[in-house]
């Protein structure tokens, strides 16, 4: 599989947040980056010293707007997904905790006919790291192009797929084309075209993930977990949307107890369960009734399930490694279901452009997805 394939690959799994085992050590970063020595006598959960989810939140989603995104985007196109996330990064060498944190994006859109389709991933640093041209040694008829600063490669690789990659101020992008078995004249136009649309939201990307997600987030709560035990590992925000059944959005943080547990928890509004084992139903001191399910998959993961009535709430640990009994997971549960706190302003969840404004080539570059 090509490396540009794989980096997709990658970034998608940093999206969905899944937590990694790392070399315990004496020390753990709080929400600030700043080193504390890891205390476990002290109680998971502290209002007074809780990590502040929310402002990661808005600080994720205010950074993602200076990232390119696809410029020919109306409210009429479909969508897959689109994906937001902050995913701490490691060393090779010891799986420390890199300060080299970086915000992704990544979109999905299709035609109604299913194709042409472009899986597009923002912030691909795995691109940077091998360099434009490495990256694309093995396309055919590989077209270089320049716009506006914007550089990079694109070609056929083969059957229905195509790749683009983009770097522009020291960022580097992606995307996966697929069209019509085949890399005829229009297809060469469909991916030159694609390579003229790169834009910010400063200059004159228009985004429908603002307007499009499915969430109130105010309504979503989050634990307060003590920054003097627990890390923060990540952020993510997304939204899905389904052909046959209703859209749905989801947020999702990523935690660390002592850089030894490793939790993921997600707030959604869709109740699939996709499968999953159901082991037991707990109830937490205040009343939430909770069902444990194992992951069917070999991640051996444990998922505690619950409801505030208005969204769907999920914890993961894994089975095998976690210290946490079921007991610490529902003090985790109960101090979310009492978590008051809310955002500053929403002002932030706020595309730069409120509707699009497409120039000549966009405009051409819509026909191939959005048909008569």
């Amino acid at each position: 599989m090509r490396k540009v394939a794989i980096a997709i690959v990658s970034l998608i799994s940093a999206l969905l947040l899944v937590s990694c085992n790392s070399t315990t050590n004496n020390t753990t970063s709080n929400n600030d980056g700043k080193e504390t020595k890891s205390n476990s006598s002290s109680p998971i959960i502290d209002p007074n010293l809780a990590i502040d989810e929310r402002k990661e939140i808005e600080n994720m989603i205010e950074e993602q707007k200076d990232l390119l995104k696809l410029g020919f985007v109306t409210d009429d196109n479909l969508i897959n997904d689109i994906q937001i996330s902050r995913a701490v990064t490691f060393h090779e060498d010891d799986y420390a905790r890199s300060e080299d944190d970086r915000v992704s994006y990544s979109s999905w859109y299709r035609a109604r006919s299913s194709n042409p389709n472009i899986q597009y991933s923002g912030s691909n640093h795995f691109i940077c790291e091998d360099g434009l041209d490495e990256s694309t040694s093995d396309l055919t008829e590989r077209q270089s192009f320049n716009n506006d600063g914007k550089e990079g490669f694109y070609g056929h690789i083969e059957y229905e797929a195509s790749e683009i990659v983009v770097k522009y101020k020291d960022k580097c992008y992606s995307g996966h084309v697929s069209t019509d078995e085949g890399y005829d004249k229009e297809d060469k136009r469909l991916l030159e075209l694609i390579s003229k649309t790169f834009k910010t939201e400063a200059e004159g990307a228009y985004d429908p993930f603002y307007k499009r997600f499915t969430m109130d987030l105010e309504k979503i709560k989050f634990p307060t977990m003590n920054q003097e035990r627990v890390t923060l590992w990540g952020t993510s925000i997304s939204y899905w949307e389904e052909i046959y059944e209703e859209n749905y959005s989801r947020v999702g943080v990523s935690y660390s107890v002592d850089d030894d547990d490793y939790i993921d928890y997600e707030v959604t509004d869709n109740e699939k369960i996709y499968g999953d084992i159901e082991k037991k139903k707990l109830k937490t001191d205040g009343g939430t009734s909770v069902i444990v399910y194992e992951d069917s998959t070999s991640d051996h993961r444990l998922k505690y399930r619950w409801s505030d009535g208005t969204y769907h709430y999920l914890i993961e640990v894994h089975a095998e490694d976690t210290r946490l009994s079921d007991n610490d997971v529902l003090v985790i549960i109960d101090s979310a279901m009492g978590d008051d706190r809310s955002f500053n302003s929403l002002d932030f969840f706020k595309g730069v452009n409120d509707a699009p404004n497409l120039n000549k080539d966009d405009l051409e570059l819509q026909k191939y997805f959005i048909e008569d």
